[in-house]
């Protein structure tokens, strides 16, 4: 897993993390375990209105790396702005 880890950040590939975790969890979680620069965009259960499988959280890793949203829906409204 570190040489992994080390290949996405020396590459600057952009990854993203979903979990059923909490969100406030996963990203200590994250920190703790020191690659929480790795992976720039992060959401845990409860920081979209629905949880994972539903499509919302994925969609949103796609888009934007500050997730602080209900839905799809208010999020793609956000970035139209």
């Amino acid at each position: 897993m570190t040489k992994l880890v080390e290949y996405l950040s020396v590459n600057a590939i952009v990854c993203g993390v979903n979990s059923n975790k909490k969100h406030t969890l996963l990203k200590q979680e994250l920190a703790h375990f020191d690659v929480k620069s790795v992976f720039s965009k992060c959401i845990g259960a409860g920081a979209m209105a629905s949880d994972k499988p539903h499509p919302d959280d994925a969609l949103a890793l796609r888009k934007k790396p500050d997730f602080h949203f209900n839905s799809l829906t208010e999020f793609l409204h956000h970035i139209s702005v």
